[in-house]
Formats: C-alpha cells, structure tokens, sequence
C-alpha cells in the first residue's frame, strides 16, 4: 500500500521531532528564537485540530475494531492514524512553545497546558510505538490508547481556559466563582468587578492574547489601557472605553465581549459603570461608599442573594422613614433585604429610652452602630431584645463588664466591639460565654494580657483584636 512507501520516512520525522522537543525543552530559558518562527508559532491554533481528529480515529480503532473488515485493516489504518496524529501532534507542540516563549509570562494553567500537550505528544508515540507489539494485549492497549484521549481532554480543557477564561468548559455545570467574603469585608474590586472580568474580559485581554493590546488580568495593565489609549477614566463612565464598549448594541462590531462569547448581564454592566463613576477604587471596601449610592446598592445585592437570607418579612418603608431622625439612621442592611441597620450620631443628643422606640421593629434590626455614645451596663437589657442582632458596635461607651452577661441571650451575634471602654474583670467571665461570637475588638479596654489570654482560651474560634501594643522595640526607617 501507498502508506507503507512512505512510514519509514514517516517515523523518522517522528524520532527527530522528540529529539527537537526535547532539546527545547531542557533549553527553553536560554534559546533565542527568530521572529520568523513566532509566525509558526501563531498558527498553533490551527495546527491542534489535526493531531486531535487523527488520534481520536487511531483510538477508536483500538476500542472499536469490527467497524473494521478484518484484523489487518484495523492495524493498517489504526497504524496510519497514530503514526500522522503523533506526527502532527509533534508540530502542534512545536508551535506551541514558540508561542508560549513569545508571549513572556507564565501562568499555572500555561503550564498545565503544556505538560498536557506534551503527554498527548509522548503518550501518542508510544501508542503507536507498540501497536503492532501489542496487538494480543487488548487491555493494554486499550489502556494506552485511554491515556492518549484522557491527556487529549484535559490540554483541550487547559486551553479553553487561556483562550476563553477560566474554567471556560466546566463554567456551565458550576456558575462563576465568587470567593465568598462577607459584606463587611469585601473589596469592591476584589470581589465584585473582578470576578466579572475574568469570568467575561479576561479570556480575550491577558498575556497570551492581548486583543487590542489591551489587558484586564491585572491592575496595572488596566490602568495603562490599549492601543486606543487608557481602558477607564475615573469617575468618568462615559469617556471610559470600557464602559463603552460593553455598552453598545451587540450587533455593533465593537460591542463587547464580541458576539460569540459569553455576554454580560444587565446587572454586571451596571456595576462596572457605577464602579467607575464612582472613582474606580482598586482597594476601597464596600462599606466605605455611601449606603444611597448606586454601587453599593447593586453590590450588596450580590452579597443578599448569596446568603441564606431572612426569614422574616420587610418592614414598611414609611415606618422606617418615621424611625429616623437628627440622631438616628435606620436603613436596610442592603436593597431589597428586610434586614435593619441602625446608627446614631451626637453624644449629646442621645437617650437610651430611644432604644425602646425600635423594639417594634427589633425582630429586622441586624446591626448596631453605637459608638461614642453614654450607655452603661444597665441600659444592654434592651439591647439584649433584638433576637437577631449580628453586630454590635458599642466603642467608647460607659460599659465595664457586669452587663455584657445580658448580651448571652443573642444567639446571631457575631460581631461585638467594645474599644474605649474601661472593661473589668466581669467583663472577662461574661464574655467568655458568648461563644458564638466571630470578631471581639477589644483596644484600649484596660484588659490585661493574662485576662485578654484567658478570653483567647475560652472563646478559640472568636478573632480577638487588641490593637497595637508598644512593646519597646525601635524600629528603623
């Protein structure tokens, strides 16, 4: 046959092209490529499909061998196959480490994309190193052959993933990713505008493909823009490229992410743009903006929809409206959610019979901004009737210790700050029982370190803050 004219050449291209792998690959930090083999290494795309098809087809072969007449056809064409999927499979790899030296940065998943590569490559060629050898060794050779498809899926995986964004094929089954922060805690870039980008941005504009010259997989990139210039202007939505992009028709051939890609939601363009407008922030938390401004009203959205939520029904808004006064701001924790946050303002104006003017609402009222006001140890008993209080700043306040006993009774309370009082020894034991505490400011409370070490044994799953302690060392500049 025609084939057999040609194998031995065949192979011998194949030996050599190990012999090149492997000498680019030991020696990859020191070669010097010339442009001309970037061109080759661009086509890398292009060269993958081939090696792909053709081992496919070399592996069914193998686990399916009566679609074939006879035994000598399933060798010949099972023999053809593997011997031109290696083949091409060689000069995919090729390709693609002239590529990966062009585009001078590494990532975990470059990587794992070229160890993979490379296994279809090695496993491949000794598929078909053996496959006359092992032709009485079914398992074997079906174990082989499993192999070759298994590295085939997981570099294909590997690179969907460069080109398209993370996880780009298991995106489906899972939803985006989001690491799961609280609302006190998160940034707002961190963990709500960047999420979107690598989820929807990242996949075209990063080191292996910077579309436009322009890329969105790190902060300084952002900020330096592309070819056409700067990516945002802060606080400008509407002279920002960006915002203007993902703004426009889906149809307009500028629109992005270009048609084909995954779009973003109505929801994620709104926070981009409101980000933006806002300054565009790269280390502001979400609870430093204005609770009415429109980014924070979006982005803690986010954070409602991923908690468990509330069993209890929402408060009518003029009810809250007639709570709030010169001294007094209750508001929903975050749009759309019946929990209640309440702060006071002015030392001078406050009363703690005041307190008792929200108990009709105590069942929604899930935080407690009291900080610099007069209360003492007597006035948390009624503090102690909001069942479902979570936080409770108290700072700089006129409490010692014996009272915070009361506060036992709320079982939600996971965030209690006490800096500024002059707390006491009862303030230890009552504190040691509420376990369920998370977070426990305790700055400048008088508390000694055998006591704050006492409540740090008691309370081992509660992060205990002290502040800063001069301990004497002089430190150089």
């Amino acid at each position: 046959m025609r084939f057999q004219k040609h194998k031995l050449i065949l192979e011998r291209l194949l030996f050599s092209a190990h012999i090149f792998v492997m000498v680019i690959l030991v020696a990859e930090n020191i070669l010097v490529i010339p442009p001309w083999l970037f061109v080759l290494g661009r086509l890398h795309p292009l060269l993958l499909h081939f090696p792909i098809v053709l081992l496919l087809l070399g592996i069914m072969t193998i686990f399916f061998p009566r679609v074939l007449k006879n035994p000598l056809e399933q060798y010949y064409y099972g023999s053809a196959l593997l011997l031109l999927g290696s083949l091409f499979s060689a000069v995919t790899v090729i390709a693609g480490f002239f590529l990966y030296l062009e585009g001078g940065e590494s990532s975990a998943v470059l990587q794992y994309h070229k160890w993979t590569g490379l296994a279809v490559f090695w496993t491949s060629s000794l598929l078909y190193g053996y496959f006359e050898n092992l032709e009485k060794f079914v398992g074997a050779r079906q174990f082989l052959a499993s192999l070759v498809g298994i590295s085939i899926i997981a570099t294909g995986h590997f690179g969907a993933s460069i080109t398209h964004g993370k996880d780009f094929i298991t995106a489906p089954l899972f939803g985006p990713a989001m690491e799961e922060v609280s609302l006190e805690e998160a940034l707002v870039f961190d963990h709500i505008i960047q999420p979107i980008l690598e989820n929807k941005c990242v996949g075209c504009h990063k080191a292996s493909k910077r579309k436009g010259e322009l890329r969105l997989d790190k902060v300084e990139h952002i900020l330096k823009g592309g070819e056409t210039g700067p990516a945002l202007v802060p606080g400008d939505a509407d002279n920002s490229l960006i915002a203007q992009r993902i703004l426009l028709p889906e149809e307009e051939e500028h629109h992005m992410p270009p048609e084909g890609k995954p779009q973003l939601t109505p929801e994620e363009k709104d926070l981009i743009t409101a980000w933006i407008s806002s300054g565009a922030s790269f280390d502001q938390k979400l609870l430093t903006y204005d609770p009415r401004a429109p980014l924070f009203q979006l982005a803690s959205q986010i954070f409602q929809e991923g908690s468990s939520g509330y069993s209890f029904d929402a408060v009518d808004p003029e009810k809250i409206k007639s709570l709030n006064n010169v001294y007094r701001q209750v508001s929903p924790l975050a749009a759309g959610s019946p929990a209640l946050s309440v702060s006071y303002f002015g030392r001078n104006n406050f009363e703690v019979s005041s307190l008792e003017e929200l108990l009709e609402v105590r069942e929604n009222v899930v935080e407690f901004n009291l900080n610099n006001m007069t209360l003492e140890d007597s006035d948390l008993e009624t503090l102690a009737g909001f069942a479902n209080l979570e936080k409770l700043l108290i700072n700089f306040n006129n409490i010692k210790g014996e009272g915070l006993a009361r506060l036992s009774s709320l079982k939600a309370l996971s965030t209690l700050s006490l800096a500024g009082n002059s707390l006491d020894e009862k303030a230890v034991s009552a504190l040691s029982s509420l376990t369920g505490l998370r977070k426990l400011y305790l700055w400048e409370t008088g508390l000694t370190e055998d006591q704050i070490s006492r409540l740090r044994e008691k309370l081992p799953h509660t992060a205990i803050e002290t502040g800063y302690v001069d301990d004497g060392t002089v430190y150089q500049l």
